[in-house]
């Protein structure tokens, strides 16, 4: 069965930043809101969006199971190298980052394991014996492009 492997991160990064709209309250007073349902219907129209374009771009018309990798909060390149993703100290994630997460890890299959990130997840399982040459990759990350499967940019 083919696995589709989901860059989960990224997913809901992009869904919630699109969602956030800026509200004034007046005198001066100004909110970031993000529509939790929006939040969702965007995660989900980006995600069926992307797995039938990667499918069609395969040709392919059979079984499959999508599997969203995540990363752990800890992360062990940060042990080795504390400057690592230093250029994101102090970024935030979007509004409600976290609440998509929890949902999608509760009404999808899921794959985290700790200290490591999406993209090492995604590795894991795209370079498993039993899935080798049955997995789409489906990120942005140009850097997954080092692991051997199929892979669909579904930003570009």
């Amino acid at each position: 069965m083919l696995k589709l492997l989901i860059d989960a991160d990224m997913f809901v990064f992009i869904s919630c930043s699109a969602c956030e709209r800026e509200v004034d309250w007046g005198n001066d007073v100004w909110t970031l809101h993000v529509d939790f349902e929006e939040a969702k219907a965007t995660f989900t129209d980006k995600l069926n969006y992307a797995i039938v374009s990667s499918l069609e771009k395969l040709k392919y018309n059979g079984n499959f199971e999508v599997i969203f990798c995540f990363s752990d909060v800890n992360n062990f390149r940060k042990k080795i190298l504390p400057t690592y993703k230093a250029n994101r100290t102090g970024k935030r994630k979007p509004v409600c980052y976290r609440a998509l997460v929890d949902w999608v890890q509760e009404n999808y299959t899921s794959y985290l394991r700790p200290n490591l990130e999406a993209d090492d997840c995604i590795g894991i399982l795209a370079t498993m014996k039993k899935n080798k040459g049955k997995a789409i990759i489906i990120s942005g990350d140009k850097d997954l492009k080092s692991i051997p499967a199929y892979h669909y940019d579904f930003i570009h």
